[in-house]
């Protein structure tokens, strides 16, 4: 059997899961979600499987705990180990819930939060007014604001704001990796996806790491030697993995998730003909789609701005990881600083002492 065979069966079985959850999400909130956009978002469901279960938090679905205390959203996704399981990961009632919110115009968001939600901006922000917050989100680090440790009930979260278009530039096009790359793991929707172009913006996002991670293996590999390599993409040069981020982060995600991931990649394999050699063992093993492809074949399907750093008249492999760096150097220490103003000082070494123990605990 080949593997796009495996992967349309895989894909199937998980496809109505995904669609019911997105109906419900679109259904449950009214006004912007509707019957018509969740008659929409069924119509294109089988592209985009990332959500396959749903853990309850403090009582809650995920979607109930952020979504109805914040402004109108566009589309909205929790993501890291608090909406799905990391192995080896120690859990408390103070794990805090992260959640992206991309929204259609920044300001406007801004200034309804600032009035419903005050306390999650430092007093200068508020003095500086939505305009100018607005500014600084679209034009430094990776374009999202985060507002880290504020509380939803008796739920500790962290949510960062970006505009539907800045993330659909980076899921295209690779910019900063930023919200892309967390993209390249299982998330839990909390929103339909709201237009035909963030899907497929999502859709090309998952297959640029399938293809960037198959650069880097071998001819053949197994299933979970090319999910630990999509998941270790975006912490190539990202600055808090050298000092605030636990060690051996990515191994663990996959570890946690490893029958997400295959839900996740399954319609991408299918869709490059990944051809499966073995099944015997406890991860399938698989030929490399792009052995013995030229290099400019190759780098033609990658995304444009990791276009932009490679050689063609060289081998491929040493070039990926060093462009990866430079991409996500720049925009994650530009993005981390300009947390400290996001979040205020007390927030900011709140947060950072909290990484700091996670990372050290082991």
């Amino acid at each position: 059997m080949t593997m796009t065979m495996t992967m349309r069966v895989l894909l199937r079985t998980r496809q109505c899961r995904w669609v019911s959850d997105a109906v419900h999400c679109g259904r449950r909130r009214g006004g912007g979600g509707g019957a018509a956009a969740a008659a929409a978002t069924e119509a294109r469901a089988p592209a985009v499987c990332s959500l396959v279960q749903r853990r309850r938090l403090s009582s809650a679905n995920l979607d109930d705990v952020i979504l109805p205390h914040l402004p109108k959203v566009a589309f909205a996704f929790a993501y890291g180990s608090s909406a799905f399981r990391q192995h080896d990961h120690i859990y408390t009632k103070n794990t805090m819930l992260d959640v992206i919110v991309a929204v259609d115009d920044a300001e406007a968001f801004h200034r309804e939060n600032m009035q419903r939600n005050p306390h999650h901006y430092p007093y200068y922000a508020r003095a500086l007014g939505a305009s100018a917050v607005a500014s600084i989100q679209s034009k430094t680090g990776a374009s999202i604001y985060y507002h880290p440790f504020v509380t939803f009930g008796d739920q500790l979260a962290k949510y960062g704001v970006i505009t539907v278009a800045d993330m659909e530039r980076d899921l295209q096009m690779w910019d900063t990796l930023y919200v892309s790359g967390r993209l390249h793991k299982p998330v839990a929707m909390l929103t339909p996806v709201p237009t035909y172009q963030l899907q497929q913006a999502l859709i090309h996002n998952l297959r640029f790491a399938v293809l960037t991670a198959c650069c880097l293996l071998p001819p053949q590999f197994n299933e979970f030697e090319l999910y630990h390599t999509i998941a270790s993409l975006s912490y190539t040069g990202d600055v808090r993995m050298a000092l605030a981020e636990r060690k051996g982060k990515a191994f663990n995600i996959v570890k946690g998730n490893f029958d997400n991931f295959r839900a996740l990649y399954a319609a991408a394999l299918a869709e490059l003909n990944c051809t499966l050699l073995s099944a015997t063992g406890e991860y399938s093993l698989l030929q490399n789609p792009l052995s013995g492809l030229p290099s400019p074949q190759i780098v033609n399907r990658l995304p444009l701005t990791l276009q932009q750093h490679l050689d063609t008249t060289k081998p491929l492999e040493p070039q990926i990881r060093p462009a990866l760096k430079r991409i996500i150097s720049r925009s994650s220490l530009t993005q981390s600083l300009k947390g400290l103003f996001s979040a205020g000082i007390s927030r900011s070494l709140l947060y950072l002492g909290e990484k700091l123990k996670k990372a050290w605990s082991k």
